[in-house]
């Protein structure tokens, strides 16, 4: 179910809503890269606070592959950072 987003800001109807975030992962440009979203969706903030330059560089080239090139990063190392807790 596709929802007009402006229509959907405006809105005070809470079913509207759940139904439009239920129906977030059914988004194609979500399904394309569906490792990295459910790689943001679990992202404990707390690991990116404590990370070394290291990890806080992984995060960063994660994140900006994800936000501003809607792909998928190029490879599994740069997820190494969170695995490492922060320090990779």
């Amino acid at each position: 179910m596709r929802h007009d987003i402006s229509a959907l800001w405006e809105s005070r109807d809470a079913k509207k809503w759940r139904d439009a975030l239920a129906s977030y992962w059914e988004n194609p440009s979500v399904r394309n890269n569906l490792e990295v979203e459910k790689f943001m969706d679990k992202l404990d903030p707390e690991i990116i606070r404590k990370s070394n330059s290291e990890g806080w560089h992984g995060f960063l080239r994660v994140y900006f592959n994800w936000k501003f090139k809607g792909r998928a990063v190029a490879g599994r190392g740069d997820f190494a950072f969170y695995r490492e807790g922060g320090k990779g």
